[in-house]
């Protein structure tokens, strides 16, 4: 879909087609917009909390959410890393600094 010029970065309201909300914004309007229509049930998007859809598109939105992408690449790189710094850093007996305090006296 081609955006008008000057609203590239821009989303449409889930609850009101006619509000073009700036992505930076689109949080705040969400509440603002889910208080002024309480008769329209949506639910939120597991991957990103700005997606909001119908009840029944939920499988849909899911398989097809741009957003999971970056989560399944999150979660899966956590895991990797989390394996790799158990064994790279933790930290040896050998690397250890030991102070000799036996030319201290603090009376």
């Amino acid at each position: 879909m081609n955006k008008l010029p000057g609203y590239g970065d821009t989303v449409i309201c889930p609850y009101n087609k006619c509000h073009v909300i700036m992505k930076s914004r689109i949080q705040t309007h969400l509440i603002k917009c889910a208080k002024q229509h309480p008769e329209i049930q949506l639910e939120t998007c597991p991957f990103d909390v700005t997606h909001k859809f119908r009840p029944e598109d939920k499988n849909a939105h899911i398989d097809e959410c741009p957003s999971r992408e970056n989560f399944d690449r999150y979660v899966y790189s956590v895991s990797t890393n989390n394996a790799k710094e158990t064994t790279e850093t933790k930290p040896s007996s050998k690397s250890r600094r030991t102070h000799n305090n036996d030319d201290e006296d603090w009376e």
